[in-house]
């Protein structure tokens, strides 16, 4: 079949796919859900330790503070 004639081959892929390392992933708390943290309006931001971050901003400290759903 032409995917075959173009040298892809499921079987090597599987192999190799298999045999990748793995990333040491972290799971991380944003400044948005932490509860270390507050949102500032008038800075549109949220400020934590001193600084100010976007919501998409992490630190080691991180905590998730808890959800309305899990209450």
């Amino acid at each position: 079949d032409l995917v075959s004639k173009r040298g892809f081959y499921p079987a090597i892929v599987k192999s190799a796919v298999e045999k990748a390392p793995t990333v040491p992933a972290e799971i991380v708390c944003r400044c948005k859900d932490c509860v270390h943290s507050q949102y500032d309006a008038l800075l549109g931001g949220y400020w934590c330790n001193g600084k100010s971050h976007s919501g998409l901003w992490f630190c080691a400290d991180g905590e998730r503070r808890e959800s309305e759903e899990s209450k």
